[in-house]
């Protein structure tokens, strides 16, 4: 009897060796395919408030996008491929734990209006994504009696975050205790912000934004300390997820907002040649960074694209070298953000 149970004791430690040499080898396994996808590009982009269509309060406010302009926004996202991921996922993917979408995108939302849940958050849902947004927590109330304004606008409330959370279309991270313009302030508020965000929604922030982009070694290192994981800034610039990456330190895409109308004209072949195509195109509305591309031209991809200009009330003439036996009339106008993540045009 004692043979057989130190038998089976013997069998039992083998088995459970070679499930954990398994499960080891299993996971390195996925580490490394997890690690070999990088480099990434990852767009992160850096939106504020929401606006109704056509309000004309915010037609010139540079980080008010208007609703319309938003759905037109995700839909480009949509057609594209994108899919959303939060930003834990890219710390995830840098400890090998977890595999990105193909062609990831965060989505963010600046100082924590109520705009995020009223418009931001049905057509993020309508269209498949989710977003962060980040709180100002000591403009974040306890209740909507209470609610408070930053730019005067409402800002969300406890409850809502709380309610919002529970839906899981937005996570929430945090943008200081009061939006402070020097980064020593917005150190020595760090724990502040992640300890009043702990104490109303029971979760640990694990994602800071900092105010007016302040990216600094003091503040980047007042984060670590503080425990968050990820971190952004305002570079207008899309973001590399490498092994190198600084996760507390993260460019993001600038969404202009205010109204844009852009007006087209196609040049006639008589003004251009035989070998030609163009367009004259100004923005009647708000001025903003565009890249510019004709599409059915017969040119390789990267010379459909014009250098990125900024694009304004002053008429833009735009030409492009067409290959023979390019159909003219199949020719398609798109206008691009500068970093060519969101299209905001098309036209023939």
């Amino acid at each position: 009897m004692r043979i057989k149970i130190r038998l089976t004791i013997i069998a039992v430690a083998i088995l459970s060796a070679l499930a954990l040499g398994f499960l080891g080898a299993w996971r390195f396994h996925q580490k490394q395919q997890v690690l070999s996808a990088l480099p990434m590009r990852v767009p992160i982009l850096m939106y504020h408030d929401l606006s109704a269509a056509q309000d004309p309060s915010t037609a010139r406010d540079v980080w008010t996008v208007q609703a319309g302009n938003f759905e037109k926004h995700l839909q480009s996202l949509q057609a594209q491929g994108y899919t959303s991921i939060q930003p834990h996922d890219l710390a995830a993917a840098l400890q090998g734990r977890k595999k990105l979408p193909r062609k990831p995108v965060i989505i963010t939302f600046d100082d924590g209006f109520l705009s995020s849940m009223t418009l931001a958050e049905p057509l993020l849902k309508q269209y498949g994504f989710q977003a962060i947004v980040y709180l100002i927590t000591a403009r974040t109330a306890d209740s909507p009696e209470q609610r408070q304004f930053f730019r005067d606008a409402p800002c969300l409330t406890w409850t809502e975050v709380r309610t919002m959370l529970r839906r899981g279309t937005l996570a929430f991270g945090v943008h200081s205790h009061t939006h402070p313009e020097k980064s020593a302030d917005t150190a020595a508020e760090m724990t502040v912000s992640r300890d009043l965000f702990r104490a109303r929604t029971g979760i640990r922030p694990d994602s800071f934004c900092y105010p007016y982009g302040q990216d600094d070694a003091n503040v980047i290192k007042a984060a670590r300390a503080a425990g968050y994981t990820t971190a952004m800034i305002c570079n207008d610039a899309v973001a590399v997820l490498d092994h190198d990456t600084n996760l507390l330190a993260l460019p993001r895409v600038s969404v202009f907002g205010g109204v844009q109308n852009f007006v087209v004209q196609v040049l006639p072949p008589g003004q251009t040649g035989p070998d030609a195509a163009g367009r004259i195109v100004r923005n009647t509305g708000r001025p903003l960074p565009v890249a510019p591309r004709l599409l059915g031209t017969g040119l390789p991809e990267e010379e459909t694209w014009l250098p990125e200009i900024r694009l304004g009330p002053e008429p833009r003439e735009w030409r492009w070298p067409i290959c023979p036996g390019a159909d003219l009339t199949k020719l398609r106008l798109e206008i691009w953000d500068r970093n060519r993540i969101l299209l905001l045009l098309a036209a023939p």
